[in-house]
């Protein structure tokens, strides 16, 4: 009974440990499909809008350099 138990409580403690892992895990948004993002762009193209003086500049943890293609996609 008291194996059963342990072992429950390490099935437990396993899960919660995938589970704070995977939502650990940032992967970068894909590029939307509105008006604005539905042509081909080119990097220059989206730091007209996401540069650091633009209308939308990328966040403060974003990692400098322009190639947007590497990480996000269509």
């Amino acid at each position: 009974m008291r194996a059963r138990l342990v072992g429950l409580v390490l099935l437990i403690l396993v899960a919660l440990l995938i589970l704070v892992l995977v939502n650990g895990m940032r992967f970068p948004p894909d590029i939307p499909l509105d008006r604005d993002h539905r042509s081909g762009q080119t990097p220059r193209q989206c730091l007209n809008c996401h540069g650091p003086e633009a209308s939308t500049p990328r966040g403060p943890n974003h990692p400098l350099g322009n190639q947007c293609f590497q990480c996000h996609q269509q």
